[in-house]
Parts: C-alpha cells; structure tokens; sequence
C-alpha cells in the first residue's frame, strides 16, 4: 500500500470532472474541488492489503474510489463497502471500525481527504456567494465581461486557502475580504516591502511575478495567488526579507487592522444537546431543527427531526421563516452551520449551533 503524488491523480483518472460524483465534492466549483483535490492524498491497495489498522484518523474524509474493502463486524459475520455502492458516493470513514482491521478484497484504490480544508472551502463557497438578485439585460459582451472578473476573483479566492492565515477565518467574515483589500498597479522594478522596514500591511500577488531577497540575495520567486508580509498583521518586527516585481503586475494590500477585524469571530452561539432537549420541552412546536449540509448529504445522514435547508439555499428561504422560533443548527455542517447561524442572526432570528 502507498501514498502517490500529483502524477498518481493523472495515472488513475483521477481528476476535478470525475470527482464530483462524490459529496461534498458536489457542492464545490471548479477552483475549490481542485484546491482540495490535488492537496489530498491517494492511498493504492493491492487484493490482501490491510489498507486500515486499529482506529482510522477521523481528522479526514475517505473516499472509496476503486475496490473493495472488507472487515469483521463480529466472530462469524463481516461487511464489505464495495466502491460500486451508491453509499461509496460519500466519505466511508462513520462506516470503519475502530477497533478491527479493514482488508482489500480487491485492488483499488481511495483518497483521503483532510476534514477542516473540505469544511473550510465549502464555508467559503457558501460565504462568498452574493445575494440573489434578477440580472438586469445586458448585450452578450458586457456579460462575458462579467463572467471574466466573476472568474479572476473566483481564483483570488480560492488561493486563499494556502494561506494558513486565512485558512481559519470565520466563515460569516469571508465576504468581507476583497472590500477591505486595496488593489493596486506595480511596475516591473517596483520594490514592494524592503527588508529593515516596518511593517504595516498584507500583500497578495494578484498579477505577475516578483521575488524575494535577504540580504539583497534572491531567495525565491512569487507568481499570482502567493501572499507575503504576514509579519505585518503579526508583530511589530521589521521586515525579514524585501519583496521586488519582476514583472509588470497588480497586488492587494490589507491594513493589518483590517486583518486583525476580520479574525474576530462574529457572534455565534453554541447550545448543548442537553439543552436543546430542555427547549424542546419548554416551547415545542417554536423550536426548529435545522441541517444545513446538502440535500444529498442529509439523505446519506440525516440529523434526527431536523429540516434540511442546504447553506447555499439559505438566503433566500430565511424570509419566510418564523421570527417568533428557536432555531438549533445541527453540527454535522461543520463551518457552514457556524455562517448560518450568523445568517440568521443578521435576519434577527434567534439561532444557536449544537455543539457537545
């Protein structure tokens, strides 16, 4: 059994297309599903391989994508998850032992898929999303002109996600960034941070390239999506290396108070089980359970008496809903339950996730 790298995903047909079949890849554009597909793993078994032993890492997601794998379920009986299965569309690790090893019963092979980046690109999806609004007419050039900065953004966006200073942003902040980041032109020579200085900003290469240098010694190269002064949002330390366009290009730069906003957390509130049970009783019929995963998720594994009302639908039913009742948001959502709940509250409706 071995893990592969990126050449892997082309040998086994292993791409953005294809993996869509497979929740929550679903849920995800072209950017995003590719973000976190080439940043997982793939994991080859050959027939007889224990491919799990003991406890599998329930940090991350498996899906089954080829094979079959088998383990015993008690002394004389077993279950097999066969990758043909419709329930092999969705993470198999709720379905793995923790206490038996999981055998190949063929050949295949499956990709393991870290939980907080899925959870965290589909936040920002959901997040970044723009209110529903008609689209006005418009001749067919002035909305490929649209479409073409929808998709430049798009791609700002998603590269985000490298930085781990933005990996854990609050969801209901994430549409936030791009009003707060300043675009600006650099010239090719233009020197962008110079080492010694102090820093005051955040810098994303949105065009061209650039490189850094310690001591006047180039030490790397900077092309569209990198991000560099995170010093400047962190300490009061001067700049460690200087930052030169090698080309003609436009970058982003976000005040380190901006930044330090945008970390807060907005106001989310957590409930325990125990405490949802106690409303229920207190005021029955104006509590609501609500999941907000999507409807293909909630049907694999649906939470108990919730109503599924997917994220990305979610601006638009709020409306129509009772102002008068609790909502308790179910925490298989992840960090989409944590922006409903701040959807609601912006709709001044009481909401709170369950959270043990």
């Amino acid at each position: 059994m071995s893990t592969v790298n990126l050449s892997g995903f082309v040998r086994l047909g292993i791409n953005a297309n294809m993996i869509r079949r497979y929740q929550p890849f679903s849920e995800l554009n072209d950017k995003y599903c590719k973000q976190v597909l080439f940043a997982s793993q793939i994991i080859e078994f050959a027939k007889g391989d224990t491919v799990f032993r003991g406890k599998p890492d329930r940090s991350r997601y498996y899906f089954l994508l080829k094979g079959k794998l088998v383990f015993k379920t008690g002394m004389l009986s077993k279950k097999t998850i066969d990758s043909q299965d419709a329930a092999a569309r969705f993470d198999i690790c709720p379905q793995l032992p923790d206490g038996a090893d999981v055998q190949a019963a063929e050949g295949g092979h499956l990709l393991s898929v870290e939980a907080n980046l899925m959870d965290t690109a589909l936040a920002w999806m959901q997040a970044s999303e723009p209110e529903p609004e008609p689209l006005p007419p418009a001749a067919p050039a002035a909305l490929l002109v649209v479409e073409t900065v929808e998709e430049e953004e798009d791609d700002w966006m998603s590269s985000l996600l490298s930085s781990p200073l933005f990996f854990n942003l609050p969801p209901a902040n994430i549409s936030r960034v791009f009003s707060l980041f300043e675009r600006v032109e650099a010239a090719k020579g233009e020197e962008i941070i110079r080492q010694g200085d102090q820093g005051h900003h955040f810098y994303a290469l949105i065009h061209g390239k650039a490189r850094v240098l310690v001591d006047d010694q180039p030490v790397a190269e900077l092309s569209a999506g990198s991000y560099f002064g995170e010093d400047a949002l962190l300490s009061d330390a001067p700049r460690s290396a200087s930052v030169v366009m090698l080309t003609t290009g436009e970058i982003g730069r976000l005040e380190r108070e901006h930044f330090q906003s945008l970390l807060k957390d907005p106001v989310v509130k957590f409930i325990t089980p125990e405490d949802v049970g106690k409303q229920l009783m207190k005021r029955g019929n104006k509590c609501v359970l609500v999941d907000v995963r999507s409807p293909e998720e909630f049907e694999h594994a649906p939470s108990p008496n919730s109503r599924n009302i997917p994220c990305r639908e979610l601006r638009a039913v709020i409306p129509a809903l009772d102002k008068d009742a609790l909502y308790f948001i179910s925490q298989e959502g992840g960090k989409r339950s944590e922006l409903a709940a701040h959807l609601f509250s912006q709709a001044a409706l009481q909401a709170f996730v369950i959270r043990e």
